[in-house]
C-alpha cells in the first residue's frame, strides 16, 4: 500500500482535500479546452522602442490586441466526449477491396539471396 493510499484510509480530511485539487485540476484544464475550441481573444502590452530625436529613443509600452482561431482538433475532442453519440470517430468500420472483397496486398519484397548479390561487385 502507498503511503498517499494509506493517509487517505486514516485520514478522511486528506482525501477529500485531495479529491477537491483534483476537480479543480479538472475545471481548469475543461475550461482551457474549452477556450482553445472556440477560439480566444486577449489584449497584452508589447514594448516598442520609437525614437525621440536624432540620438534619443524611448521605450513606449503599447496594448496590441492578440487572437487565436478556434482549433478544430480542440473541437473534435470536446465534442467527441461531451455529445459521443452525435460525434464520437468510430474505429470499428471495416476497410474492403474492390467489390467489397479483401484488400489485395503484393510481396514486392526481394529474396535475401539478389539482395546479397546486387551488394557485391560485379565479376569482370
Amino acid at each position: 500500500m502507498t503511503t498517499l493510499s494509506r493517509w487517505d484510509q486514516e485520514y478522511p480530511e486528506f482525501r477529500a482535500t485531495r479529491a477537491q485539487g483534483k476537480l479543480t485540476a479538472d475545471a481548469d484544464v475543461a475550461e482551457s479546452l474549452y477556450h482553445r475550441s472556440i477560439g480566444a481573444s486577449w489584449t497584452e502590452q508589447q514594448a516598442f522602442k520609437v525614437r525621440k530625436g536624432q540620438f534619443e529613443d524611448a521605450i513606449e509600452v503599447v496594448e496590441v490586441q492578440r487572437a487565436a482561431p478556434p482549433d478544430t482538433q480542440a473541437i473534435s475532442f470536446w465534442l467527441s466526449n461531451r455529445q459521443a453519440r452525435k460525434w464520437k470517430v468510430r474505429s470499428n468500420q471495416a476497410l474492403t477491396g474492390p467489390n467489397d472483397g479483401p484488400i489485395q496486398v503484393e510481396d514486392t519484397r526481394r529474396p535475401l539471396t539478389e539482395l546479397i548479390a546486387s551488394t557485391l561487385p560485379k565479376k569482370g
